[in-house]
């Protein structure tokens, strides 16, 4: 372990930022990781979903509902 600290000691600071940014990212999935749903919690999850089943029509178009807001608020 002591020749890989020497190898960070001498790393420019955006390189040792880098690599801290990393760990931490690291760390971050782990501990996420860890806190991993129960089925029951999943089935909520499902069924909180299904109420929204039929609320949009099948011919709802995003793309031409997101360009008729964007002409009304910007006029472009």
């Amino acid at each position: 372990m002591p020749e890989v600290m020497s190898v960070y000691e001498s790393l420019p600071l955006a390189a040792k930022q880098e690599i801290n940014d990393f760990i931490y990212f690291v760390a971050a999935r782990v501990k996420f990781a860890e806190k991993e749903a129960t089925s029951s919690k999943k089935m909520d999850a499902f069924k909180g979903l299904l109420k929204f089943k039929g609320c949009i029509p099948q011919t709802f178009d995003a793309d031409a509902e997101l360009e008729n807001a964007r002409m009304e608020k910007y006029g472009k």
